[in-house]
């Protein structure tokens, strides 16, 4: 499956009474064609390891709004690997809703299994909630 998962690592600042970190995950649907393969990358750094490398093409930003959390004890249907590499993320991991439907809709996905994405996620409660958290207008 098409899962991408990224864990950021927030250090707190002491001097606010912030604890050291926080963790948060970010779970995102990300297309084949954009992904190297780790065999790829070494052979590249075989050539010319003093090599620095640049993007053939810029692609520019993209901007995520997650519109909801994970729940990682019910998170397996997205991917056995988001639970135990988010533990840290219990109640900082977040999906958007159109990922998930995504996902729901893959090939060789039974009827059955659309029902369980709804079960793995809980959605942001209210909308002045997620303007005020993401800063939209």
């Amino acid at each position: 499956m098409e899962v991408q998962v990224l864990k950021a690592l927030v250090l707190g600042e002491e001097e606010r009474g912030q604890s050291q970190y926080q963790v948060m995950c970010f779970v995102t649907k990300f297309q084949k064609g954009d992904f190297i393969t780790a065999d790829a990358m070494v052979k590249l750094r075989q050539k010319n390891p003093s090599t620095i490398r640049t993007p053939e093409e810029d692609r520019g930003k993209e901007n995520y709004t997650m519109t909801g959390w994970v729940l990682l004890d019910r998170a397996t249907p997205i991917s056995r690997h988001v639970a135990p590499f988010c533990v840290e993320a219990q109640e900082a991991t977040y999906v958007r809703e159109a990922d998930l439907r995504a996902w729901a809709e893959l090939p060789g996905k039974r009827e059955p299994s659309r029902g369980m994405y709804g079960n793995v996620k809980r959605l942001f409660p209210l909308p002045e909630f997620r303007a005020t958290f993401f800063g939209e207008e």
